[in-house]
């Protein structure tokens, strides 16, 4: 009885814990010159790529605040390497901690997750 109990604590100390951390990534693979929207809590992130001479990524990651919203539209433009990540933390405002999109740049394509 005594495991039971503990095992219950154990299990609902995990479930606030992971409810208070937890992280969701909803990943999407892109190709050159493919948009992908990303969904942030005030803001909305609209993502592309295109292959450089040298065969890296230019990522431009272009965010605007939902209606609604007080903020404004801003552009990250960014160069990424295949086989590497990047993480780009987008700031709204003071109050508020960053927003990530996560890059992960694959030989052909590219993985991006907002978090």
């Amino acid at each position: 009885m005594n495991a039971a109990i503990r095992n219950i604590i154990i299990g609902a100390s995990l479930a606030i814990a992971a409810n208070t951390y937890a992280v969701e990534l909803i990943p999407a693979e892109l190709q050159p010159m493919q948009a992908h929207t990303i969904a942030l809590e005030d803001y909305t992130a609209v993502v592309y790529y295109t292959v450089l001479d040298n065969g890296d990524f230019q990522v431009v990651t272009s965010a605007g605040p939902n209606p609604g919203v007080q903020g404004e539209a801003m552009q990250h433009i960014e160069t990424v390497k295949p086989g590497t990540s990047m993480i780009y933390k987008l700031v709204t405002t003071a109050d508020t901690p960053a927003t990530e999109i996560q890059f992960n740049a694959l030989k052909q394509s590219l993985i991006v997750a907002g978090r």
